[in-house]
């Protein structure tokens, strides 16, 4: 098969950044999937290596700020326009279309089912953290539904104008799980349903352009449609199951990228070093705090009474005459390196635009202009950064979800007059 192949040129455009996402991972999102390409049942408790939570929080807040100002559950954030025709232009009939037409997509997207809402906060923890969040769209059961799917377990390709059009999944289940989800598998050559629940089959799920001649236009049957959707596994000679998309089931939204890459570019790239510095130095505060607290002592040779005694309300018998056991003083202070400590959080801070999204309250009380006016000067410092998470995450998310809604008959009728 080609996939395989294919797969491993991915897994290699990948490689070069794998030592940065590592990094990002353990310092910004530690509980989330490991970048080793690898599988295992062993879950490690991320936070062992964390020593100071600065980068952890500023993620976080980023992708508050992010949800609540870009997907406000609670606000119309969106609306739809007709193409190549002023608004003002349009007649009655058709704004009250659109206005119906904008309330049935963010109604879906508000449906427990739909996952949106969610997936999007978790999507936006993966773009602070690694610059990329691929999420997946998918119609199950009448729903649109969305599912952030974890960076270390997709790899992707742009085409020549920089957009992603070639996706590789992965995941891992049981024999049993894949019995569920493809009946006919039991038969194929290579499988064994009796294999156990600890060794599970690698399972591709791959996206990518049909280059069949019938596709060029793009359609909803058959060959026609310009995505072919494919499951796989590196384990079974044969493909699983084959079949067509008339949509891009993924959505890979970047932050920010150079010219001719392929992978974002998140904020805690900007500042990781600073993160790796500041976290040896709280490391190096503890353990100097702790040889203060517990020192080392001393003691001439056979002058202590064994055995050594620490704690409190402990009595330690020595040799008349002889010194009293005495600690060791290095001249350790770490006060002193508070104030470098701080303005490392403050430059991670600045890194992931906290000082942007936390702005700082007048203690007199503000109308609603004033919070409105605040809010749209931060949007406004950070448009350019903002404009590509609307054009690859929120655009197409709409826009996929007119599409399946259109197409189950969920919409009201288009206006006689876009008939023509």
């Amino acid at each position: 098969m080609h996939f395989k192949q294919r797969y491993e040129e991915l897994k290699l455009l990948r490689s070069n950044l794998d030592s940065m996402f590592l990094d990002s991972q353990k310092y910004v999102r530690p509980n989330s999937n490991k970048f080793d390409h690898g599988y295992t049942q062993k879950q490690d408790d991320g936070s062992r290596e964390i020593f100071d939570d600065t980068a952890v929080w500023c993620n976080q807040m980023f992708a508050n700020g992010l949800a609540s100002n870009l997907v406000p559950k609670s606000d119309r954030w969106m609306y739809l326009k007709v193409k190549n025709k002023p608004s003002n232009e349009l007649s009655n009939n058709e704004l009250a279309y659109l206005q119906a037409v904008s309330d049935r997509i963010l109604h879906e997207f508000s449906l427990p089912e739909s996952q949106f809402y969610s997936s999007s906060h978790e999507c936006f923890l993966d773009i602070g953290a690694y610059g990329t969040s691929p999420v997946q769209v998918s119609y199950i059961n009448g729903v649109v539904n969305f599912r952030a799917r974890p960076l270390a377990d997709v790899f992707f390709d742009t085409d020549q104008h920089g957009k992603v059009d070639t996706v590789y999944y992965r995941c891992y289940k049981t024999a049993r799980q894949l019995m569920q989800m493809f009946p006919d598998i039991e038969n194929m050559q290579g499988f064994n349903p009796t294999k156990s629940v600890h060794d599970k089959y690698e399972l591709v799920y791959t996206i990518e352009p049909n280059k069949d001649k019938k596709a060029k236009k793009g359609g909803r049957i058959g060959k026609e449609r310009p995505y072919v959707v494919t499951y796989w596994s590196p384990q079974l000679r044969e493909p699983i199951s084959v079949d067509g998309s008339s949509y891009f089931t993924f959505l890979v939204p970047r932050w920010s990228k150079l010219a001719d890459e392929v992978y974002g570019r998140g904020p805690s790239f900007t500042c990781l070093s600073q993160i790796r510095v500041l976290n040896k130095m709280v490391k190096e505060v503890l353990t100097s705090a702790e040889y203060l607290n517990f020192p080392t002592l001393t003691a001439e040779e056979d002058s202590i009474m064994l055995p050594m005694k620490y704690g409190s309300r402990q009595i330690m018998f020595h040799e008349p005459g002889s010194e009293k056991p005495s600690p060791i003083l290095a001249g350790n202070q770490p006060q002193f390196m508070m104030e470098m400590i701080r303005m490392y959080r403050e430059t991670i801070n600045r890194s992931f635009f906290v000082d942007q999204i936390i702005r700082q309250e007048k203690k007199e009380r503000q109308s609603v202009l004033e919070i409105q006016d605040t809010r749209g000067q931060m949007l406004n410092q950070l448009a350019p950064l903002l404009n590509r998470m609307e054009s690859e995450y929120l655009g197409p998310a709409i826009e996929i979800t007119y599409e399946l809604l259109n197409r189950s008959g969920e919409l009201p009728e288009a206006p006689e007059s876009w008939m023509e």
